[in-house]
């Protein structure tokens, strides 16, 4: 699993809410794409919607391994990574296929880019801590010198591939 961490600020852009983004995050002497959540979603009581949060920011977290790791074995030192994290069409191309990588249940109930379902869950927490916590735009851009590979990642790919489902 993509390590998480919580942030003590409310996301937001153009008038919608902002549940979590992948980044890198620090992961003992490297760095490994994870799941930044900030306060809204980490404190909503909704335990369904915060898993659905999650299992849609790991699956960026997986996909964005995939390309880092497909970029190294072709020996590549460097890799830039221009998108734009707001937009739907853009988010929902990121993704790996949940049904390969996730269980039954949350591949079946796979969040994608604006669900109604988080909004109504995650808007009254964001609404309840405005003014008492920075709110603003996540920051999405990175520059990372390492990023690792996890192990538990290339045996699940190695699984994938030798099965021919990728």
């Amino acid at each position: 699993m993509p390590p998480v961490e919580i942030v003590c600020e409310l996301w937001w852009h153009a008038d919608h809410l902002i549940f979590g983004h992948a980044t890198p995050l620090p992961w003992r002497k490297t760095y490994v794409f994870g799941a930044r959540l900030p306060a809204p979603t980490a404190l909503c009581e909704d335990e369904a919607q915060v898993r659905r949060a999650l299992v849609h920011e790991f699956s960026h977290c997986l996909h964005m391994t995939g390309v880092v790791a497909a970029a190294l074995s072709q020996g590549s030192k460097g890799l830039s990574d221009d998108f734009n994290a707001f937009d739907g069409a853009e988010d929902d191309a990121r993704h790996v296929d949940p049904h390969l990588w996730f269980g039954m249940r949350d591949a079946n109930e796979f969040q994608r880019h604006n669900d109604g379902e988080i909004l109504v869950a995650v808007e009254p927490v964001f609404r309840s801590l405005e003014g008492i916590v920075p709110a603003g735009r996540p920051i999405c851009e990175y520059h990372v010198t390492r990023l690792g590979i996890p192990d538990d990642f290339e045996r699940r790919l190695s699984a994938i591939k030798n099965n021919g489902l990728s």
